[in-house]
């Protein structure tokens, strides 16, 4: 892979990773606007869910005389924009409802914990007798026979 060190691209090694990671190198607003080849010359392009073998010395792109290639397709007409950003959206609001939930999750926990901690130190406060008063009056049943 040209100018990209291949350690940097998380698995899994997919082609559509791999176009993620190049398009993001390159300020390519949208990824699936490309396609990856195994050299310049190849004559068909990787399908999105394939393995590309990035990290062996002779894997797709290993050699600077056979780097891969990220082209860019037509840019899609106008009803594909609308339908690719109204996606986009979707998965933000998902996210966002994702992360509010989560947060709600964690306050309720930590609201149970803190309650739980209360009681805990009320219980032992409660075992823990404090001792008599040194002017409390002892009550020994036996002394009173006497």
């Amino acid at each position: 892979m040209g100018r990209v060190v291949s350690r940097r691209v998380a698995p899994p090694h997919t082609a559509a990773s791999i176009k993620r990671f190049l398009s993001k190198q390159e300020n390519i607003p949208d990824y699936r606007c490309t396609n990856l080849y195994s050299t310049i010359s190849s004559p068909s392009a990787y399908e999105d869910q394939s393995y590309v073998s990035v990290m062996t010395d002779d894997g797709p792109g290993s050699s600077l005389r056979q780097p891969m290639a990220l082209v860019i397709s037509e840019p899609r007409t106008q009803k594909e924009r609308k339908k690719v950003e109204a996606e986009e959206r979707k998965r933000k609001k998902e996210a966002e409802k994702e992360a509010v939930a989560e947060g709600k999750k964690r306050k309720k926990e930590e609201a149970k914990e803190k309650k739980r901690k209360k009681e805990e130190e009320r219980m032992k406060s409660l075992t823990q007798s404090p001792g008599r008063p040194k002017n409390y009056p002892s009550f020994d049943p036996i002394a009173r026979l006497h």
